[in-house]
């Protein structure tokens, strides 16, 4: 589905594969569809760990520099965030969860909207929150590596469900 020299992403054994080869990296794939509010669900597995890769799903996408992001991390935290016009934006820190920590099997799950933006894995609320310039996007998965490179996450099972 996409190549550059620091990863892909690919259809392999019926998952969407992330592979990520360089650090302080994401990557992306979102549908062309624009949904206004939504549930995403998908079940993620590690294929390959670094330690601290993290990944979740992508909602409101604009384009490369208008974006939210809801995710976990293989070292145990969650957190919402966005580009906003190319910046940084963070809605919920990093936060430290032992629902994450366990290493999974996970079920994830994420509701975005203009009235919330909120993640769960297994059934578990992590965090609520509320984004006042939300516009609805296109919708997808993303993955990306911090300090470690080389981090492989597939994801299987991926419904869009209109509340």
């Amino acid at each position: 589905l996409f190549e550059d020299e620091f990863g892909r992403i690919d259809i392999f054994n019926s998952q969407m594969v992330f592979e990520i080869n360089a650090e302080r990296l994401i990557y992306w794939s979102t549908l062309p569809e624009q949904y206004e509010s939504l549930i995403l669900v998908a079940e993620p597995q590690i294929i390959s760990s670094v330690g601290d890769g993290d990944y979740g799903f992508v909602c409101g996408y604009q384009d490369a520099d208008n974006f939210i992001v809801l995710e976990i991390s293989e070292d145990g935290y969650y957190s919402i965030w966005k580009y906003e016009d190319d910046e940084y934006v963070s809605l919920v820190e990093w936060t430290f969860a032992d629902e994450v920590a366990t290493g999974g099997p996970f079920t994830m799950a994420a509701y975005c909207g203009a009235d919330r933006l909120a993640l769960a894995v297994n059934d578990t609320l992590l965090a609520e929150t509320v984004d006042p310039n939300y516009r609805p996007g296109s919708v997808g998965l993303a993955a990306g590596c911090w300090d470690n490179p080389n981090l492989r996450v597939g994801f299987e099972n991926f419904y869009i469900l209109q509340p």
